[in-house]
């Protein structure tokens, strides 16, 4: 479960870095999670939702070791 856990922050902060540099660079959205869900709000939200709980997993699991 940690694994799949690490993965998924992983996208996440990938994506964040992208929105950050997209901002930086060009004022331009690169957010590819809102790219790729398109105007599906909700299953945007349930995606950061998910990344959100994938953090805590993966906190918990370096609070272990």
């Amino acid at each position: 479960m940690s694994r799949i856990a690490h993965s998924i922050v992983l996208i996440g902060a990938l994506n964040t870095g992208l929105i950050g540099l997209g901002e930086l660079l060009e004022h331009a959205d690169w957010n590819i999670i809102h790219l790729a869900c398109g105007s599906q709000t909700a299953v945007e939200a349930t995606i950061y939702v998910v990344i959100g709980v994938a953090g805590m997993i993966s906190l918990a699991s370096l609070l272990r070791e």
